[in-house]
């Protein structure tokens, strides 16, 4: 049933998808649009296409790693390639800055799986422990520029809403 989740929620975009650009609904429903650029259907897809991959990741390192590990780490990396085209491609943020912040943050990510894939085949402590650290200061830097992004974003949002306030109240 989880793995039909994707093709239901693609289903429905589809089908909502005019809706989905009204002002209206993008008021109502607020932060679930979570600045996703609501003009492209495929960008209107990234969650859908995030839900799919963490589901091809599970199966993967779930059943393909009993098989062979050189085979895990091959479809992994097809499956980093692919999401990253996606993010270049397709730009599903509304802004230039939240499409940078996924790019890196996958960057980030695809750094720390391979940092792990690196000390699981190595047996010295001294690189695994250099390695766990570096993995450690990448995810806290991604951590810190998430929050930054947005921190910034919200007060961005923020502004606008009481620039359209005031201006409301000048009439």
């Amino acid at each position: 049933m989880i793995a039909v989740a994707p093709v239901i929620y693609f289903i429905l975009l589809r089908k909502k998808f005019k809706s989905l650009r009204s002002p209206d609904l993008k008021v109502k429903i607020g932060t679930l649009y979570e600045s996703l650029n609501v003009k492209s259907f495929h960008a209107v897809c990234y969650n859908v296409v995030l839900l799919a991959r963490r589901m091809i990741f599970a199966v993967i390192t779930a059943f393909a790693g009993s098989i062979d590990g050189g085979l895990t780490v091959s479809l992994v990396v097809i499956e980093i390639i692919l999401f990253s085209l996606y993010l270049v491609v397709v730009k599903p943020q509304e802004t230039k800055v939240g499409n940078r912040v996924e790019l890196m943050s996958e960057i980030f990510l695809t750094y720390c799986f391979f940092g792990m894939m690196f000390c699981l085949s190595v047996n010295d402590p001294k690189h695994q422990y250099k390695v766990g650290w570096l993995s450690v200061s990448a995810i806290i830097t991604l951590v810190l520029v998430c929050v930054f992004y947005l921190i910034s974003d919200s007060v961005s949002h923020l502004l606008e809403w009481i620039k359209k306030k005031l201006t409301i109240r000048r009439r």
